[in-house]
């Protein structure tokens, strides 16, 4: 057969069109396992951070969308970042804002590019407005004890521009940090260069921003629900609410709130106001009021949700535990028992720092089990959902079979037989004089002897010498 029938024939069409089939089906299940790849790695960045940070909310999409139109660069000795701006034609930049910022430690000199950004970072401490410039380091604000606006670490508000952090970040004011946040887009260039303290920089940096008694907030804070930003004599501004307050913990009834007198005097630590009971979850609401020296009453509310999020502490006593089988036989080592008698074994040493909590224990499936050691695993859930854990492990061993056992007859089997009783083991210390007075007797022994010796030679030497003077 040719070329040319071997192609006209229905046998390699039918090849033909199988092979098709293949390529097409191939084709999409490459398709789909590549979305399937690109939306997994996109939900692990989203919810699990980058590198050794914690990274909570979603990437947001209007940084993607800005203009590319600045270029950051850091001077090191002066402790600034200066942003230029970007002509129409990309080919020359001025200087458009100038902030303070500290530098951590690991902060290395060169060229990078920004990436994702997230509105909360958990990296030594607590960050808002964050952006991602190389592999966990982060331009980023000063340091919060929690994930709210109202719990501002001051100590690190304070030394921006001045000391030094112990990672790789760069940290700005609230509204600096911000602005990188919400107007750099993905993939700027970020310069960060040695300096000297010689420099003269471009711009002047700008006045700080003193910080209340008693606000917990960022007073740069671009957020609309700062009360910095909308304080007013005579008025008590609030900030964000619900105000989240842990199960259990003291609360901080001031930090999302600035009221001011007549004056504009602080008097926040002089309002009255209702307390409420953190031992219970739920939501409360406390009024604060107090009278100006017009006579006039000022009142503001706020709502405070108590939460549960802790995690109970459960424990076990013992970290390893020992269960004993009679043989490997599988209807011996697999029993449903097995593992209901290991897992009760191991709840009796179990114990959690909370009361109100459903303890489950799991091991392995019964047709797992084998001669060695093997996990437990403890959970402990309380009734808001938090779940706390801990291992332990637990060794099989095959139990010694009777036959292997060395006889031992009974006192009345013994009796019967009239064995000899056994003889108690002499003491060390009567061991020890024994062979003491062993030693002495062979020495003893030794000693007369020699001595006898000595006396038989004597004996013989002198009947040699009377023979001898006989003879004479």
């Amino acid at each position: 057969m040719n070329i040319k029938d071997l192609l006209k024939s229905k046998k390699f069409k039918n090849i033909l069109i199988t092979i098709v089939e293949i390529l097409v089906v191939a084709g999409i299940i490459f398709a789909a396992l590549m979305y399937m790849q690109s939306k997994i790695n996109k939900d692990a960045d989203k919810t699990s951070g980058v590198g050794n940070t914690i990274a909570t909310d979603e990437e947001e999409e209007t940084v993607q969308k800005q203009s590319d139109e600045f270029y950051l660069q850091v001077n090191m000795a002066k402790n600034v970042m200066v942003v230029y701006r970007y002509d129409a034609d990309k080919k020359n930049k001025t200087a458009y804002k100038i902030f303070p910022c500290t530098l951590g430690e690991n902060v290395k000199k060169g060229k990078y590019k920004t990436e994702k950004s997230y509105s909360w970072v958990k990296n030594n401490g607590w960050h808002r407005y964050n952006t991602l410039y190389t592999y966990s380091a982060w331009i980023q604000s000063a340091e919060y004890s929690d994930r709210y606006p109202d719990t501002l670490v001051k100590k690190s508000y304070n030394s921006v521009g001045k000391n030094k952090k112990v990672d790789k970040s760069i940290i700005l004011y609230a509204s600096d940090a911000a602005w990188v946040y919400n107007n750099c887009k993905y993939k700027t260039v970020l310069e960060i260069v040695k300096g000297s303290k010689k420099d003269q920089l471009p711009l002047q940096v700008g006045k700080k921003t003193e910080t209340n008694k008693y606000c917990g907030w960022d007073p740069t804070d671009p957020d609309k629900s700062n009360p910095y930003l909308k304080k007013a004599n005579g008025t008590i501004a609030t900030g964000h609410t619900p105000v989240n307050v842990e199960k259990g913990e003291k609360i901080d009834y001031f930090s999302n709130l600035l009221a001011l007198d007549e004056t504009g005097k602080n008097i926040t630590g002089k309002l009255k106001y209702n307390k409420i009971d953190s031992s219970k979850t739920g939501t409360s609401k406390v009024t604060y009021t107090y009278k100006l020296k017009s006579g006039k009453k000022i009142t503001a509310s706020l709502s405070y949700k108590v939460v549960d999020t802790t995690k109970p502490k459960v424990t076990c006593s013992k970290t390893q535990f020992t269960y004993e089988v009679k043989s490997k036989d599988q209807k011996d080592m697999n029993k449903e028992s097995n593992a209901k008698d290991i897992k009760e074994m191991v709840r009796k040493y179990v114990s959690c720092n909370e009361s109100d909590v459903t303890i489950t224990i799991t091991t392995v499936d019964p047709l797992e089990l084998k001669e060695g050691n093997f996990p437990v695993s403890i959970k402990a859930q309380d009734k808001s959902g938090n779940v706390g854990s801990c291992q332990v492990m637990c060794e099989i061993k095959i139990k010694e079979s009777k036959g292997n056992k060395k006889f031992e007859p009974s006192k009345a089997q013994k009796k019967k037989l009239k064995l000899p009783k056994e003889t108690s083991k002499p003491k060390e210390s009567e061991k020890k004089t024994k062979e003491k007075q062993t030693k002495e007797k062979t020495t003893k022994k030794v000693s007369e002897t020699k001595k006898n010796v000595k006396q038989t030679e004597t004996t013989k030497s002198s009947n040699e010498n009377t023979t001898t003077i006989a003879k004479d």
